[in-house]
């Protein structure tokens, strides 16, 4: 069985958690015997991508910067993947993302299709109005041999939105990729450096809540003299987010880091806890992440977090200030909550592997296959 997966993906993110789970998924995947497998994609500045193709990890131009390299190099990548989905040499595809640039004359093959979210179509505020993944994703949806559901509310969701039958989704979720025991030793690994801060992880624009959490947390560091909160990964901090924090009297408690997996680990590994207060989320790897480095968990009570984290987190209305206050005061007070946290989250994320995303993704593959054929 010869999978094709398309270059999306790996042609618009250097790092994230959709590049991440097929990075992790083609890894284990390719160890079944009867498995083979390919990605469309010539050129890709992917942090994960070498891992799987290393043959394939060009840099496009490297060294060079002008305007139109990123699209120029999208470009190349989507024409090198339409021939090869159009040679049809392989028994199933899976697009890595939404675009249905391949849907037209499309060859007599199954595919396909991972929904990670309703995100687009549940906040439409917080994406352009020529967004047009909605749409993109909707045609998908239709038209795919099998969906993948990253969790049973994306699944609830996508039966809210989309006329289908719910025995074409099946839910498989995903895992972590951070490890404690890999982790290095930060020089100031001690209890006293240990629970200075908060940790915030991943964007920041719109559903992402992070206003009203800067609002939320703003009296807590206010009341610490060595307490901070650590935002890792995402944009750079804009000016209106700097305004915010200066009307807020915190700019100076705040930080943006764009650490390696390590650093991240290492982050998480050292906070007083983990703060997630998304209004919704198809899944949220980073719970997991948390988990898996020792880090108690607070976040919100919606999507699909009380689904992925159980009993091993603090939950909070994400639309309420009062209500994140109170549970991050809790878990930053009470350290024999935390360590119970700490203890329910490495239980917790046993139940999330890889190797068990790779072996329902390869049943649902063999399945999928079985159906084309009879």
């Amino acid at each position: 069985m010869k999978i094709l997966y398309d270059h999306q993906v790996f042609s618009t993110q250097v790092h994230g958690g959709v590049s991440r789970y097929f990075t992790e998924l083609i890894k284990k995947i390719q160890q079944y015997p009867d498995v083979s497998i390919d990605v469309s994609a010539i050129h890709s500045e992917n942090r994960y991508f070498n891992q799987i193709f290393p043959q394939k990890s060009i840099n496009f131009l490297s060294g060079r910067k002008f305007p139109g390299k990123y699209t120029l190099n999208y470009a190349l990548n989507k024409f090198h993947s339409s021939r090869a989905i159009k040679k049809a040499d392989y028994d199933l595809f899976h697009p890595t993302y939404f675009d249905p640039y391949f849907m037209k004359n499309f060859p007599s093959k199954p595919f396909v299709v991972t929904i990670y979210d309703m995100i687009h179509e549940k906040y439409p505020e917080s994406f352009p109005p020529d967004d047009k993944t909605s749409q993109y994703k909707y045609e998908l949806i239709m038209n795919s041999s099998r969906i993948i559901a990253i969790s049973e509310q994306t699944k609830s969701d996508i039966l809210d939105v989309c006329n289908i039958e719910k025995e074409k989704i099946k839910v498989i979720p995903l895992a972590s990729s951070l490890d404690v025991h890999s982790v290095r030793k930060m020089k100031q690994d001690s209890g006293e450096y240990r629970k200075k801060f908060i940790l915030f992880v991943g964007g920041r624009r719109g559903y992402k809540n992070f206003h009203l959490l800067l609002e939320a947390v703003a009296p807590i560091l206010e009341e610490s003299r060595t307490l901070t909160l650590i935002c890792a990964g995402g944009d750079p901090v804009t000016v209106e987010e700097r305004k915010f924090m200066r009307d807020l009297h915190i700019e100076d408690r705040i930080q943006h880091v764009n650490p390696s997996d390590e650093g991240l680990a290492d982050y998480y590994k050292h906070a007083c806890c983990f703060v997630f207060p998304s209004l919704y989320e198809g899944f949220g790897i980073p719970i997991l992440e948390a988990f898996a480095c020792r880090c108690p968990v607070v976040c919100s009570n919606t999507g699909s977090f009380p689904e992925i984290a159980g009993d091993a987190a603090v939950y909070f209305d994400p639309g309420n200030i009062d209500s994140v206050q109170d549970a991050l005061r809790r878990i930053i007070e009470r350290g024999d909550l935390r360590e119970n946290l700490i203890r329910k989250g490495r239980e917790r994320n046993g139940k999330y592997s890889w190797e068990r995303t790779a072996q329902m993704t390869h049943e649902l593959y063999v399945d999928t296959m079985n159906q084309f054929v009879s």
